[in-house]
């Protein structure tokens, strides 16, 4: 082969190379932006359910409050209703905040930020939940005296002896240290546990790890191209793709 062939040859080779490479380019490219299209979705979708709780809750405040006031004079019912009210209004509060979090999340931004955004609203979700949790057991009764009260205007105290009220006022905040307790080993002996860690993605609303799914899978994409690069993540990519239950059930089958 004589050079001038030779140089043909690479010559061939270097564009046959940089249109592969423009190829990748674009491939990577478009995955991103599907990846991203559908994360921008799931929190779109995220931002319905959080507006639905919003309402209930704000509404929920609104009549603990109506009630509050049409029955100043029962001071008892009042004692009743007014932590349940500030339970209500600390989850209308914290609904209102993750909503205006959520609409001024920018999907562009490094992924580092966005995270530690979205690890605030989801900590601020559960510090919530653990209050609801803390204090379900000593507020149960009265919520239900509140609900007969103000949905039916049926007085239900005079129904249950003064002791019962006692012992379940007792029981409830027994409750409070024993509940928090074990909540504080469970996440103390849990924490590193990837189970544990989804759990309080569930925790903090099913939608809401469904969003965090689809941002956690366009990272693991950007780390594939960051380690392993273009090629082998759309490789991944495609094989992730055509995985199915039914196609690894035959594999299964057929390895043994």
């Amino acid at each position: 082969m004589s050079g001038l062939d030779l140089d043909k040859l690479k010559s061939q080779w270097a564009q046959e190379s940089e249109k592969l490479d423009d190829s990748l380019t674009l491939d990577v490219a478009a995955v991103r932006e599907a990846l991203t299209r559908k994360t921008v979705k799931a929190f779109r979708r995220h931002s319905y359910w959080q507006i639905i709780g919003l309402v209930f809750s704000a509404g929920a405040f609104i009549a603990l409050l109506v009630f509050i006031i049409n029955n100043w004079a029962d001071k008892i019912h009042v004692l009743m209703a007014a932590p349940i009210a500030m339970l209500a209004l600390g989850e209308a509060i914290t609904d209102f905040r993750e909503l205006r979090v959520s609409r001024m999340l920018n999907f562009d931004s490094p992924m580092l930020a966005l995270n530690e955004t979205l690890n605030n609203v989801r900590d601020r979700r559960l510090r919530m939940t653990k209050w609801i949790f803390l204090t379900a057991v000593l507020l149960w009764w009265p919520l239900v005296f509140v609900l007969f009260k103000g949905l039916f205007g049926v007085d239900l105290m005079p129904m249950f002896h003064p002791s019962f009220h006692i012992i379940n006022t007792i029981v409830g905040l027994a409750c409070i240290p024993l509940i928090y307790g074990l909540m504080h080993f469970i996440s103390k002996r849990y924490a590193n546990s990837p189970d544990f860690k989804s759990f309080l993605e569930e925790t903090a609303g099913k939608s809401w790890s469904r969003a965090r799914e689809q941002l956690d899978a366009r990272q693991r994409f950007d780390d594939e191209v960051a380690t392993h690069g273009e090629a082998k993540a759309l490789q991944r990519k495609e094989k992730k793709k055509l995985a199915s239950p039914m196609a690894d059930a035959m594999l299964r089958k057929l390895k043994n």
